[in-house]
């Protein structure tokens, strides 16, 4: 089945089966998979500037659509910046007010060290592998 939700952006959502689709136009802006009830993104390079708001807005879609457990991949991520803690503080809020949870994975050293620095690597779940974070959210 799949759902349009976000009209405007020309975003959808395709939650069948182990596949999730977040894709705007011809671009996809993740590399997604479910696993269960866990949807996986895996972002890519910077978490910041001015696709950001985009990836949010994709990530808000799969909320709406009712998945409120995410597992973020982050060994493609190299930097993170203020807007990109910023919106995983909010989707983090988002998910818990569904019932769910946000856990992440695959994080280089320096990346990690961006959530030491903050003290957010206290508020989410931060783990080493994919597997770890699925039986975090589950």
């Amino acid at each position: 089945m799949c759902h349009q939700f976000a009209r405007t952006q020309g975003i959808s959502v395709d939650t069948r089966s182990d596949q999730v689709s977040l894709v705007q136009g011809n671009r996809k802006m993740f590399e997604t998979q479910r696993e269960g009830d866990v949807v996986i993104l895996a972002p890519k390079d910077k978490m910041g500037g001015k696709n950001l708001k985009r990836a949010e807005q994709q990530v808000d879609e799969l909320l709406e659509a009712g998945v409120s457990r995410l597992a973020l991949d982050f060994s493609g991520v190299e930097y993170i910046d203020s807007s990109g803690i910023g919106v995983l503080v909010r989707v983090l809020r988002k998910a818990k007010e569904l019932g769910g949870g946000v856990a992440l994975f695959g994080m280089s050293e320096n990346v990690y060290t961006i959530f030491e620095i903050t003290m957010l690597h206290e508020v989410f779940t931060i783990v080493v592998d994919r597997k770890s974070a699925i039986e975090a959210l589950t």
